[in-house]
């Protein structure tokens, strides 16, 4: 912004820990604090837009999503969406006409723009709006800013998978892709900020705000796998997740890698066996034959395979080979059911409450829900 507003500080703490109705009340009450005087009125109506607009979509697609439970074939129709997309619209108007003096806002507004018209189905718009701001730069860019375009890249992923226009090989490698470039993102911030968390631990922190990796950006990571798996490529499938978990862990990446752990188990399960079962070993030995420094997501790296790494941050944050290798599918679905459970245990408090007692429960009713699933 060219000129402060007075709580800018606590709409933007607001807006990374997504607390779009405290967002919506801080607008509301929006005033500026500027030595020389107030902020034209035409700066605070493109500001209020853009957050209101922000607000109102994310508050109702979270909404939506805890009722419909998945962001494939989600369409929403509501009056909170309209408002939204009015507001959004009102400020990529106003932005554009101040050419560029706002050029991150401008950005911001186009992928939500994008994001919005994928909630309601409109997926040629969406990919519209995706495709003019896709080659844009991350470098200098905030985390809200980041988390935006992640997820539009999600977005953008699920409209490719979906639509019907290329064969189901040339829509399910370019939805790839895109998910590819979205958990490659997401990662990104979340490693960022675990190390930005490490370096201040002996300092305050209380006004400090802390990323949570979305529902769509979990979506996007985990996604893949399935379609690998759906599609009949195992081996795919299996690299897949073991690449997630090859990642170092972050607080924001928990959860993640905990369902990425149960679908690993469940694959190994029910679509391997002992004389096709490739040990991560192999992957690993594949690629020092190759000289090759990238970790691939696939056992028998392909030209046109996606890797989780191709960003040098990212592999940079991978963790080195482990110490134990499993040797079969029996060694490895135990020791990601280890994981899986030191990972739940890991977030639960450890006393002994009524509360623990749920927690040790859920534990065991998620890690039962690998053998009475069938999640393909």
């Amino acid at each position: 912004m060219s000129k402060k507003l007075a709580n800018e500080k606590e709409i933007e703490r607001n807006r990374l820990e997504k607390k779009w109705k405290g967002v919506i009340q801080l607008v509301s009450a929006l005033n500026v604090k500027n030595a020389g005087g107030a902020s034209s009125s035409e700066e605070i109506e493109l500001f209020s837009c853009f957050y209101l607009g922000e607000a109102e979509l994310e508050k109702t697609i979270e909404e939506t999503f805890k009722k419909h439970g998945n962001f494939l074939h989600l369409k929403i129709q509501s009056e909170a969406l309209k408002q939204a997309y009015s507001y959004l619209s009102a400020a990529l108007t106003a932005a554009k006409k101040a050419k560029n003096k706002y050029p991150r806002l401008l950005q911001d507004t186009v992928l939500l723009l994008s994001k919005y018209h994928f909630v309601i189905g409109d997926y040629d718009n969406c990919l519209m709006y995706i495709r003019s701001m896709e080659d844009i730069s991350l470098e200098g860019m905030p985390r809200r800013s980041k988390c935006i375009f992640s997820e539009a890249f999600a977005c953008k992923a699920i409209a490719l998978e979906l639509q019907g226009d290329a064969t189901i090989d040339e829509m399910n490698k370019d939805a790839i892709q895109a998910y590819e470039r979205a958990g490659e993102i997401a990662l990104a911030i979340c490693i960022e900020e675990e190390k930005q968390g490490s370096m201040k631990r002996n300092v305050s922190t209380a006004t400090s705000s802390h990323t949570t990796l979305s529902k769509l950006m979990e979506f996007a990571m985990l996604r893949p796998g399935h379609m690998f798996a759906e599609s009949g490529m195992v081996d795919d499938a299996i690299q897949n997740y073991r690449a997630l978990l090859k990642i170092i862990e972050t607080k924001a990446t928990a959860n993640t890698r905990k369902m990425a752990c149960r679908y690993l188990a469940q694959i190994l399960l029910s679509c391997s066996c002992s004389q096709l079962y490739t040990p991560p070993s192999s992957m690993s030995d594949s690629i020092s034959r190759s000289n090759s420094n990238t970790v691939t997501m696939m056992s028998t790296p392909r030209k046109d395979s996606p890797d989780l790494f191709a960003n040098n941050s990212l592999k940079r944050n991978t963790l080195t080979d482990s110490m134990f290798c499993p040797q079969d599918e029996v060694e490895e679905t135990l020791l990601v059911l280890l994981i899986a459970e030191a990972l739940h245990l890991q977030q639960s408090e450890v006393k002994h409450t009524e509360e623990d007692s749920v927690s040790k429960e859920r534990v065991l009713n998620e890690t039962n829900m690998i053998y009475d699933s069938n999640l393909y």
